[in-house]
């Protein structure tokens, strides 16, 4: 949940689509990411995380639904 508000208060460009829609120019060229063994490494750590969140998150939300709801 911390990362999704994260993610909507991250006011970064992170495309040609973002670059035009706040220069309202057309970029002339975008560079492109290119992957390494440590992007890739950052990548796999935030998947285990989400991951992990979801396992712990998605029964606690049942149980407390379940048991502290009238």
């Amino acid at each position: 949940m911390a990362a999704l508000a994260a993610s909507a208060l991250d006011s970064s460009v992170r495309g040609s689509h973002d670059l035009a829609t706040i220069l309202k120019l057309a970029p002339i060229a975008v560079v492109p990411v290119i992957r390494n063994a440590e992007s890739m490494r950052r990548r796999r750590q935030r998947l285990q995380a989400l991951a992990a969140t979801t396992l712990f998150a998605v029964p606690a939300l049942y149980l407390l639904i379940r048991f502290a709801a009238p």
